[in-house]
Order: C-alpha cells, then sequence, then structure tokens
C-alpha cells in the first residue's frame, strides 16, 4: 500500500518536472535503515545517489532547532 502511494508521488513529481521543464531526474524512496521515519527525496547524479534535506529527518537536528525554538540556546 505504501509503495502505491509512493510510486503515484513519484509519478506526479515526473509530471511537475516535465510541465517546469526540470532536467533533475530523483524520486522519493522509503528510508533503508529503519532509524529514520518518513520518506526521503533521493537526487540521483550518474552513479552517485544525494539525499536531500537530511535535517528534516535526522533526530540530532530537529533537536538542535528545537533547542534554538525554544531559546535553551541563544546568539549562535
Amino acid at each position: 500500500m505504501i509503495d502505491d502511494l509512493i510510486d503515484n508521488m513519484n509519478h506526479c513529481l515526473l509530471m511537475l518536472r516535465e510541465k517546469y521543464g526540470v532536467q533533475a531526474t530523483g524520486c522519493l524512496e522509503l528510508p533503508d535503515d529503519k532509524k529514520t521515519s518518513g520518506v526521503k527525496y533521493v537526487l540521483r547524479k550518474g552513479n552517485e545517489t544525494i539525499n536531500l534535506l537530511p535535517w528534516r529527518v535526522e533526530r540530532r537536528f530537529i533537536e538542535l532547532r528545537n533547542l534554538l525554538q525554544n531559546r535553551t540556546l541563544e546568539d549562535l
């Protein structure tokens, strides 16, 4: 079921790239490891895979953001 949803979202991303003439190739994928949750966007460049927006799913970055928003840390 989740695979069908991701396939549909990837199809919609492809249609948007075609509509706006974006030459990038990439897709949404489920994470390989079980430590992260959610879906990641992977940009493919040749044989290389680049994960985009890793700070949105990595706990250490989420907690750092919370420290700044709660004003536990100031003037960074």
